[in-house]
């Protein structure tokens, strides 16, 4: 969810929030750096728990 207000000094206060227990972009920068990720954090696309970067970005991440 993200919304954003004008404050009327020339920037905006932006918010994004989300309701996963991990954000996607750290799963992505464990890809790159070829990292594992925590247990917990996401299923594959069969709906099995991974550590696996790569598979978890096919799969689903865990909300709470």
């Amino acid at each position: 969810m993200g919304v954003s207000f004008p404050t009327g000094k020339g920037f905006h206060v932006k918010v994004d929030l989300a309701t996963a227990g991990v954000a996607r972009g750290n799963i992505i920068a464990a890809t790159k750096k070829g990292e594992d990720i925590p247990e917990g954090w996401v299923q594959d696309v069969d709906g099995n728990p991974t550590t696996d970067a790569g598979k978890a970005l096919l799969g689903t991440v865990h909300t709470y």
